[in-house]
């Protein structure tokens, strides 16, 4: 059993930042990186954290792994954040009301996952001794705020799409939702392993499946030919019936924007 999932954690680990290869390559070929600069400079910095573990001998559930992760993983906050946004922006392009509102309904939010992930932690915080295990506790109940916060964001953003059936170039959606699925395989990680570190080999091996196949469905989905053909997100409803959940949003977003203009 240990044989099999050290063997299969080596595979992913080495397959992964192939297929983000790839997957770059595709969007400079396909000049999807002007359309997409955050989700390229994304994946070249998950590249960058998934080689230098593989060249430096690492396992996941090493202790330089861990040291090189919580030192590293800032960054891809970072630009996770921007990467969000960035979806946000796309999929709301037509609707500046909810989207400029959406910043500001952040910082609630961000209050909001901060009370969220003390609650969750404080338990497993009480649990631990001492030494350099708090750090690494008190680490993960930040990455864990975080977390939620772009959850939350992402959730937003699909239920906008999925709920009023939005038409849009067939790589924004994909781009949406397969990022919804891929952060949330790593929300999933960050959770497990804040509760239960020594479950990191176990997580890291899921997640990382779980992130190979979004880079797989990218690689054969996105391409030139996506920013021209739109597609309707959700389930199949009638030209009338989406023209009015169209409206409504429509209605929503400019009733936003004229309430902030107010504000103003």
């Amino acid at each position: 059993m240990t044989h099999s999932g050290l063997s299969a954690e080596r595979v992913l680990q080495l397959l992964e930042p192939i297929l983000i290869s790839i997957l770059l390559i595709k969007l400079f070929h396909e000049q999807l990186q002007r359309r997409y600069p955050y989700f390229a400079l994304y994946l070249f910095v998950f590249m960058l954290q998934t080689l230098i573990p593989i060249a430096m001998q690492m396992t996941f559930e090493s202790n330089a792994y861990a040291y090189f992760y919580v030192v590293s993983q800032p960054l891809i906050w970072a630009v996770c954040f921007l990467l969000v946004m960035e979806i946000f922006d796309l999929v709301l392009a037509e609707f500046a009301g909810i989207r400029s509102a959406a910043r500001l309904i952040l910082k609630v939010l961000g209050t909001i996952s901060v009370g969220i992930s003390v609650a969750t932690a404080l338990p497993s915080l009480i649990k631990i001794g001492g030494g350099s295990q708090i750090m690494f506790r008190i680490y993960f109940v930040a990455m864990r705020t975080i977390t939620i916060e772009l959850l939350f964001m992402l959730a937003t953003v699909q239920f906008i799409l999925l709920k009023y059936r939005l038409t849009l170039p067939r790589n924004v959606i994909f781009y949406s939702i397969g990022y919804a699925l891929f952060f949330s395989a790593f929300a999933v990680q960050a959770s497990v392993i804040s509760i239960r570190p020594e479950l990191v080999a176990i997580t890291n091996v899921a997640s990382t499946a779980v992130m190979c196949g979004c880079l797989v469905f990218w690689t054969l989905t996105l391409n030139r030919q996506g920013e021209a053909i739109e597609i309707a997100a959700g389930p199949k409803v009638s030209e009338r019936e989406r023209a009015e959940l169209r409206a409504r949003l429509t209605q929503l977003s400019d009733f936003i924007a004229r309430l902030r203009k107010r504000g103003e």
